[in-house]
């Protein structure tokens, strides 16, 4: 394999983040001290005594935009070597800065090859610095030029693979992988490209089988008539949700948890999986009750009375023999799966009356 050279005039590749830095070059703060590279000569006189200025003056004028320029890649180079990426970054604006951008009729001018070379350097120091957006700026006009640019592209499509653009960072590397095929670094920025691309495909259709799930027991409840609702904090409830047999299908039988509460013993029971249009409350409570926590016999399947609390703060009575969809359709709209699952109390019927007044009491004070 050929490996791709990351930089012009031979520079090392730069990885991409923050790095200890090593000795530090001529700023572009310092450097516009130095008549060539300065702004503007007249404001250093005001603060300088040097008396050569006015023949550093004449020579800084001398120089052509291409040597001012050339000058500026040399400083950007040497900063990027090390690692001082946003001085290169400054230097290489102002070698950019002396030069006309190439016009269409002269594309191959000493200028514009190297008004080329500062962007291509520009965008491997940003690539280096997280400035993606820079980067797929200052290669865009190369590749405007040369779609199989090999630096051009790798930067560019680096640059949108970090900004988690699969799509066209692949686009991008296509003309340049046909036209240098045995370039190393564009054949694995393709292969990560790929690997990106099929995760957020995978991604994307679960997401969309979820919502397709959702909306399928949306649809289930409503044709059953069952109200449902979720609360600012809903509870954990492990492994147990609404289900359909056929998750898409809402016709499909639906199954909801039901959560068996016993407020007299400050105890529970989570009935994980009830069949809404099949099951009744009676059949689980068979093999539930009596519970092992109950020494004075008083929860016995023919001895309780179940409740659930209504939508408006009452009590409606759940009967055990019919089916938990019909015991939605007597309540007429005031009974609702909260948080995807229904509570119901379990009360010794010898004590129901006393923990009906209890409950109403306590509804009334919280109403008031």
């Amino acid at each position: 394999m050929v490996r791709l050279e990351e930089l012009p005039d031979g520079l090392p590749k730069a990885p991409i983040g923050p790095h200890p830095l090593p000795p530090r070059v001529p700023s572009p703060t310092s450097l516009a001290r130095t008549p060539l590279f300065m702004n503007s000569l007249s404001d250093a006189a005001a603060t300088t005594d040097n008396a050569s200025l006015e023949a550093l003056r004449a020579l800084a004028h001398e120089g052509t935009p291409y040597e001012v320029a050339s000058n500026f890649r040399t400083q950007g180079n040497e900063a990027h070597r090390g690692r001082q990426y946003g001085d290169a970054v400054q230097f290489y604006t102002r070698g950019l800065a002396a030069l006309a951008p190439p016009s269409s009729s002269s594309p191959s001018s000493p200028d514009g090859e190297l008004y080329r070379t500062l962007l291509l350097n520009r965008a491997a120091s940003n690539l280096a610095l997280q400035n993606y957006g820079h980067v797929i700026t200052d290669t865009a006009p190369l590749l405007a030029l040369d779609r199989t640019h090999p630096k051009a592209a790798f930067r560019a499509a680096s640059a949108h693979l970090a900004l988690a653009r699969p799509e066209e960072a692949l686009s991008i590397l296509s003309a340049a992988s046909t036209a240098h095929p045995d370039a190393e670094e564009l054949l694995a920025l393709s292969t990560r490209a790929l690997a990106l691309q099929s995760s957020q495909r995978e991604l994307k259709a679960r997401e969309a089988h979820a919502l397709a799930v959702v909306q399928a027991l949306s649809t289930a409840f409503s044709r059953r008539q069952i109200p449902t609702r979720t609360s600012a904090s809903p509870p954990s409830l492990e492994s147990a949700s609404p289900s359909l047999a056929s998750a898409l299908d809402p016709s499909s039988a639906l199954s909801i948890p039901v959560l068996l509460l016993y407020p007299l013993a400050a105890e529970s029971d989570l009935l994980k999986a009830v069949a809404v249009d099949e099951d009744t409350l009676g059949r689980h409570l068979e093999y539930i009750l009596p519970p092992p926590w109950d020494e004075k016999g008083e929860y016995t399947p023919g001895g309780v009375g179940c409740y659930a609390e209504t939508t408006t703060g009452g009590l409606l009575k759940v009967g055990t023999k019919v089916a938990i969809a019909e015991v939605f359709r007597q309540a007429g709209g005031k009974l609702e799966v909260l948080d995807g699952l229904v509570k119901v109390f379990v009360v010794p019927r010898a004590s129901s009356a006393s923990w009906i007044s209890t409950f109403k009491e306590r509804a009334t004070r919280h109403a008031r």
